[in-house]
């Protein structure tokens, strides 16, 4: 080969050479970029997967924190009524219990007759009632049928044969047994139970 020809040669070669760099520097330069772009990409999918998972962890958070703030909005209703019929059953207790010392007083005999009137006086057409004391009130029976006797002359009064089976305090009833008025004191009392509990209600 000729001096000249393998110049040329030569030029061509180095042409070539230079026109591959130059591609190659290209190349690189879209695939960097390609990448950059791809893992850009994948970087957001990335965020917002775990905005999604962070976002899905408060809502549950929250739900939880809900049904746990109801739970406890419930166990303190319910122990809040608990302690108001205790405070109420307690409340009934000492009541009944403030009536069954009434038998102490010197006037009983007048408060068991005010007891009575007020039964007769709800038993209206009667013509014969019972009177049946308790067994502490057992000693004032007579006394009580003549005493109603003489403020009710239509209606005819006897004395039970037995005690009522109470704390104390008396029963009116019809002589068939089929209308009884109760004036004892458990029954007066738990004719207060709905006064004290709206107490309590209004205090707590």
């Amino acid at each position: 080969m000729r001096e000249g020809e393998s110049g040329k040669v030569g030029a061509l070669r180095d042409l070539l050479l230079d026109r591959a760099d130059s591609q190659k520097a290209v190349l690189l330069q879209s695939a960097e970029s390609e990448a950059e772009a791809w893992k850009k990409a994948e970087e957001a999918k990335v965020d917002q997967q775990v905005q999604l998972i962070l976002d899905e962890a408060e809502s549950r958070s929250q739900d939880v924190r809900r049904r746990q703030i109801a739970a406890a909005e419930r166990e303190r209703s319910l122990e809040r009524i608990r302690l108001q019929n205790l405070l109420l059953d307690e409340g009934v207790r000492h009541l009944e219990g403030a009536l069954s010392a009434l038998s102490l007083r010197p006037d009983f005999d007048n408060i068991l007759l005010g007891l009575a009137l007020e039964a007769v006086e709800a038993l209206p057409g009667a013509e014969a009632l019972v009177v049946r004391p308790g067994p502490k009130e057992w000693p004032h029976l007579s006394f009580l049928v003549e005493r109603l006797s003489k403020a009710f002359p239509s209606i005819a009064f006897e004395g039970s044969s037995d005690p009522a089976p109470i704390l104390g305090g008396l029963w009116i009833e019809t002589t068939d047994g089929r209308r009884r008025l109760l004036a004892d004191w458990h029954s007066k009392a738990d004719a207060f139970r709905e006064r004290l509990a709206e107490a309590l209600l209004a205090t707590h």
